[in-house]
């Protein structure tokens, strides 16, 4: 996961848009209603880069910067293919966990 961090990282610098991570934070009243902060593409004057929160974890990172590059319409042929659908594809989200189902090892019998 790690290096499709980096790989990311370096598509988006050589697209001029920078990553930074940095820690934000939320108003209190988003806060306590469990929302996350999580980043995206900030512009500041002429500059843009990406900014993102230092806490996510790499999957969450990867799925911030592939939306902000999807936004401004990076090349992105040299990438690998589960990147490249990232972008190109529905705004990147961590897929959900499948629930466990557990199933009876052995079935028991009623006897009378």
């Amino acid at each position: 996961m790690r290096t499709r961090l980096k790989t990311i990282e370096a598509l988006a610098a050589r697209a001029g848009v920078p990553v930074r991570y940095e820690k934000l934070e939320l108003p209190r009243a988003r806060e306590r209603s469990g929302a996350v902060a999580r980043g995206g593409l900030v512009r500041l004057g002429k500059q843009r880069f990406v900014l993102c929160e230092a806490g996510l974890p790499a999957i969450d990172k990867i799925a911030v910067i592939a939306e902000a590059l999807a936004s401004i319409g990076v090349d992105v042929l040299d990438l690998p293919p589960v990147l490249r659908a990232r972008i190109h594809g529905k705004p990147a989200r961590p897929a959900p966990r499948p629930r466990l189902v557990l199933k009876p090892i052995v079935k028991a019998r009623r006897t009378a």
